[in-house]
């Protein structure tokens, strides 16, 4: 076995909770039924069927807030609702009588990629308790985001808590180290099942050139490759095809109970106006529906950016009572995510869209591809991101982020579910790169990347971890649909004999606009991350680019049937 030493950034953080008593049905029905009539307890407990004593207990509770009043009279003690408490009464839901409570959580963040843990679920040492001629990562990063999205999935709450919407506070860090162990090519201990990829790959690959070492003790922390999330994965889950996504996201939005976030990386007037009708719809039945969007400007698109003005314009022809249930977000989120998060009313079941399609500007013409999930944990943290990406770095929290918290607050934390037969992972920025790299050591037959763009990142991203995949007797096929502006202004081209020769088919789709990643039957990844272009330069904020990463049987086979027949799917030569 072998030792390495993660240095980290241990700090406290501190936030607010708000919290309230839950409300029965009975106090509802009984606030209900005096919003209406006067009644007195007997005739309450004679009408609902229940103890006396349950009943005059509930009044009781109505009566702290003031919600019901009592007067004697000569025929008796009677029971009616305030003007308070009648409008109260008609809400699906009572508002909870709710107190306020300071909570702080014990966090790490590792100082190599920059992801965050608990601190309990690390093996922190000091470094006057290293060993002498241990080995320690290099630390390649110094502060962190207050904003983070990964911060917020790993805060504490208790019964029926919800975070109060105000920024989080940080007390004094220290730069400890998490003690790591790795044996037989894999982290035996030292790390959580939530461990970046990007961070297992660099400890594995550090290790590679350590000896083995004699270790006493590995189970102080479970091995990254426990099971976390997992779903039955089917066809239904994936989504691919323009067509596909316009039914899909008109799908959604007649679905939702009562809230949808959609985030698109880019918005134009144009495809707003024609998913206006079904807006409209959605806000009819009382949905909030947020529009998020991440960018004004596409490096690769020459024209000038639509003022978003053009899109609000759009939105005002809706009448004012179902505007303020349709909102545009007023500033940009810096995400080139692609996502949507609602409640099902249909089953009451979270669910959450993530690939490439950019709902609110895209003609519906490409071939986009996502991935569709029920589990809650996918939808809170991705609703975290969508959060994450409106907070400001000060002062007080837009109505949007407000409604976002509110709606992160509602997911399960600890759901209740049976396991599944594939493994799902969130992708986030730089993970991507590991995943490609993760992908290559996995693949035993066959390795596919695709996306739109092919730019100058292509070499390092793609092409050398697919050569090594080639030379280790994979298949490897690389599919892009054009080169880069910038690729183009410099006089180059992607090249195709050159990257035959490296043993790796490089073709090209003219409508594809998907980003996967497949290996064999056994894996795939599904994001808004242009593999062969993209460079994340630390500039971007958290959450830049999301995705899914997918391990479990037959998954190729899943994305490659979801494909529009007569269309370009991943594993045949079309386009070569």
């Amino acid at each position: 076995m072998k030792v390495l030493y993660l240095p980290l950034i241990r700090t406290t953080a501190n936030y607010a909770v708000i919290y309230g008593r839950r409300w029965t049905v009975l106090e509802h029905l009984l606030l209900a039924a005096v919003s209406f009539k006067r009644y007195t307890a007997a005739e309450l407990a004679a009408q609902t069927d229940m103890p006396s004593r349950l009943v005059v207990e509930a009044l009781i509770n109505l009566l702290r807030m003031s919600w019901i009043e009592v007067r004697s009279t000569e025929g008796g003690t009677y029971f009616s609702a305030t003007a308070v408490g009648k409008a109260n009464a008609v809400k699906s839901r009572l508002p909870e009588d709710e107190q306020r409570d300071l909570q702080r959580t014990a966090l790490c963040r590792d100082r190599v990629v920059g992801s965050w843990y608990r601190t309990e679920d690390l093996d922190i040492v000091y470094e006057a308790d290293i060993p002498e001629d241990s080995h320690k990562l290099a630390a390649l990063l110094d502060t962190f985001e207050p904003n983070d999205p990964q911060i917020r999935n790993l805060l504490r709450f208790g019964f029926d808590q919800r975070i109060e919407p105000s920024t989080l506070q940080f007390r004094t860090s220290s730069r400890p180290y998490a003690r790591v162990v790795v044996a037989f090519d894999r982290i035996a201990g030292g790390l959580p099942s939530n461990a970046s990829p990007a961070l297992v790959t660099h400890i594995l690959q550090e290790a590679q050139w350590l000896q083995d070492e004699e270790v006493d003790d590995v189970s102080y922390a479970p091995a990254v490759d426990e099971v976390g999330i997992t779903e039955n994965i089917s066809a239904w889950n994936f989504v691919v095809g323009g067509p596909q996504h316009l039914a899909l996201v008109k799908d959604c939005l007649e679905s939702a109970r009562d809230h949808i976030a959609i985030h698109s990386c880019f918005v134009s007037s144009r495809t707003v106006e024609a998913l206006l009708p079904d807006l409209e719809k959605a806000a009819r039945r009382g949905v909030h529906v947020d529009l998020l969007w991440g960018l004004r400007l596409d490096p690769e698109d020459p024209a000038p950016p639509k003022p978003i003005t053009d899109t609000q314009e759009v939105l005002n022809r809706l009448s004012p009572s179902l505007r303020a249930r349709v909102q545009l977000a007023p500033t940009s989120s810096g995400s080139h995510a692609k996502v949507i998060v609602y409640v099902d009313r249909h089953t009451s079941e979270w669910t959450t869209v993530i690939g490439s399609c950019n709902y609110l500007s895209t003609e519906f013409d490409w071939i986009d591809a996502s991935y569709r999930s029920r589990h809650p944990l996918v939808a809170r943290e991705a609703m975290s991101f969508l959060l994450s990406s409106q907070l400001p770095s000060s002062g007080r929290w837009t109505p949007v982020a407000r409604r976002l918290n509110a709606r992160w607050s509602e997911i399960p934390r600890r759901p209740k579910s049976t396991p599944g037969t594939h493994k799902v992972r969130l992708l986030l920025d730089g993970e991507h790169y590991a995943a490609i790299t993760r992908a290559r050591d996995l693949a035993r037959s066959d390795l596919e990347i695709g996306c739109d763009i092919y730019g100058v990142a292509a070499e390092t991203s793609v092409l050398v971890p697919a050569e090594s995949a080639a030379d280790a007797g994979c298949k490897v096929v690389v599919t892009f649909n054009r080169p880069s502006r910038k690729l183009v202004e410099e006089g180059l081209q992607p090249d195709v004999a050159g990257a035959a020769a490296r043993g790796i088919l490089l073709r090209t789709n003219p409508i594809l606009h998907a980003k996967y990643l497949l290996w064999d039957e056994a894996g795939a990844a599904i994001s808004s991350f242009n593999w062969l272009a993209t460079v994340v330069d630390g500039a971007r904020v958290n959450g830049a680019e999301l995705g899914v990463w997918l391990e479990g049987p037959r998954l190729r086979s899943l994305v490659s049937s979801a494909f529009p027949a007569g269309a370009f799917s991943p594993g045949s030569t079309e386009h070569s």
